[in-house]
């Protein structure tokens, strides 16, 4: 695992042929009294690293964290809000959806593999939270139909998008090039990419990421 250097304050990390395997998840909650972490893990078999590690995980199996320094504000201060994603965006849109002031007002279009996969989601703000159920994310999504249905905000808005990458680029396309969004009243990326490994895929996803911010 990647060490910190005390004295240049600065990680560590391990050569190429050493280097453990390192997927990127939003914690869902954090306790450093108890020394505790909750994570959501999206379990589809044994195709991925961390979803078959979390699936046949035992008490004492040891799993490396990192975490960046600092604290990132998740969203923007605003009056209505649209939170867009798949099972992988459920624990940042929850988290979203627990610090929303009780003013805030807006809705959650949240895609699953099916009814047994829906959460309880708790907040006080007035958002209306859909599900939809799709039992095989990697063919598509309905996420951008459903969203192009809805009656959108036309000011004070902000929107949170978090989905497969060619899910994402088709909202993205949508909020921008069709209703007009401002590019800091939108928050897209993309988690994952159909067929790509996380490694593989980052490059992909972050400059699609970077075009809209240009």
């Amino acid at each position: 695992m990647p060490k910190m250097n005390s004295e240049t304050r600065s990680w560590e990390y391990p050569r190429t042929y050493s280097k453990p395997i390192i997927r990127t998840y939003t914690h869902r909650g954090i306790d450093l009294e108890k020394k505790e972490i909750w994570i959501d893990f999206v379990v589809h078999g044994d195709e991925g690293p961390a979803s078959a590690w979390a699936a046949n995980s035992k008490p004492g199996d040891a799993l490396g964290v990192m975490m960046k320094r600092g604290k990132k504000e998740l969203y923007s201060p605003a009056e209505h809000y649209v939170l867009v994603g798949d099972a992988t965006a459920i624990p940042v849109i929850g988290a979203i959806l627990e610090d929303l002031p009780e003013s805030a007002r807006g809705v959650a279009i949240l895609e699953v593999y099916g009814e047994n996969e829906e959460q309880f989601l708790d907040t006080k703000a007035d958002i209306e939270i859909i599900w939809t159920h799709n039992s095989h994310p990697q063919k598509g999504s309905n996420l951008a139909s459903i969203l192009k249905q809805r009656e959108l905000p036309i000011a004070s808005r902000f929107a949170y998008v978090a989905a497969e990458f060619s899910t994402i680029k088709e909202i993205r396309n949508y909020l921008r090039k069709e209703q007009g969004w401002e590019r800091e009243e939108l928050y897209a990326y993309s988690y994952w990419k159909s067929g790509v490994a996380e490694d593989r895929s980052v490059t992909d996803r972050r400059t699609e990421m970077v075009k809209d911010d240009g």
